[in-house]
């Protein structure tokens, strides 16, 4: 069974222009502002259809070895004025059937995909247009539960009178849980809303990055590791409403390596084995990179693509998204 990792919440999609490297290309017709200005706009009824698609691609060296895909349609509402910002709805509508490797996945692949379908969450947005946490949050993670303990019993059931089987249901559950429990999938599901509204209120200059550090949680747990991060405007699009924005931010690789070593150590004092030098490590990469494309009308984003990349020696591996308005999406 495909470790359901690979499939909390819904996700991604082909990024070229990243993962090729190449440079978007604004239309030689438009004629380019040196300088915008992102104020996102809401109003009270302001409904947006969106579609969300999420990637897990893994690589060894030059050669993929596993991609996992999935599906939702998402609505966005704006349901009232706060005294300092906005209050607002996600919700997450049909999932498609997951793919694994191109094919449709398995029972248990949609059974976890689909936890997520028709659940939806109030939060807050900042008078500037930031993520500013979620309002029913004890609600949702009830509801996830749920929808978890539902599951489980749906498997054991599945598994009837044979206990060898009954025995495999439970041990994948265990394995399970403490990525699928109400928080942790309310926190899976959290990251595209909050990277939706990451860019806020503020003025961007071609050829001038605005760059600052940052910290970021470690992917091993304990305190978290400064990173880099850079938003740089590159371009306009649709006759000047659009403005392609390229946003990345790096962990700091002395520091990630570091983390890297502290947890290996720990496992092997653990295991009564020897120590890990540091030289004897594989060396590791995390970074994140994205194509923010914003209406300059609403202050919105029209479009998200992101792709976080982890590199461990010679394995790679891609967690992406991508939003866009849903009659966009293929």
């Amino acid at each position: 069974m495909p470790h359901p990792l690979l499939y909390v919440g819904a996700v991604l999609v082909a990024m070229s222009p990243l993962r090729a490297g190449a440079s978007p290309q604004a239309p030689a017709a438009v004629a380019q502002a040196s300088k915008i200005a992102v104020r996102p706009r809401f109003e009270v009824g302001q409904r947006q259809e969106l579609q969300l698609v999420r990637v897990r691609e893994e690589w060894q060296g030059a050669a993929r070895v596993r991609s996992n895909e999935s599906t939702t349609a998402i609505t966005i509402e704006c349901l009232a004025k706060l005294e300092s910002g906005w209050r607002c709805r996600w919700s997450f509508g049909k999932v498609e059937t997951p793919k694994v490797d191109g094919a449709p996945g398995d029972d248990m692949v949609r059974r976890i995909a689909a936890l997520v379908e028709g659940v939806s969450f109030e939060y807050r947005v900042s008078a500037e247009g930031v993520f500013a946490g979620v309002v029913d949050e004890a609600r949702v993670i009830a509801q996830l539960d749920e929808r978890f303990g539902a599951m489980a019993q749906a498997l054991r059931e599945s598994a009837g009178a044979d206990e060898t089987a009954r025995q495999r249901v439970d041990s994948a559950l265990e394995q399970m849980r403490p990525l699928l429990s109400g928080p942790a999938l309310l926190a899976s599901s959290l990251r595209e809303p909050q990277f939706y509204y990451v860019l806020g209120a503020g003025e961007f200059e071609r050829g001038k990055p605005f760059e600052v550090d940052d910290q970021l949680p470690s992917p091993f747990g304990g305190a978290p590791l400064p990173a880099r991060r850079r938003v740089e405007l590159v371009d306009q699009r649709s006759d000047g409403a659009q403005a392609l924005l390229v946003w990345s931010q790096r962990m700091d690789a002395k520091a990630l390596q570091a983390a890297l070593l502290a947890r290996a150590v720990e496992q092997a004092e653990k295991a009564g084995e020897r120590p890990p030098t540091a030289e004897e490590l594989v060396a590791m990469d995390v970074r994140d990179d994205a194509l923010i494309y914003v209406d300059l009308a609403s202050g919105l984003p029209a479009r998200v693509e992101f792709a976080r990349t982890t590199v461990t020696g010679e394995r790679r591996r891609i967690d992406g998204f991508r939003i866009e308005p849903r009659a966009a999406a293929k």
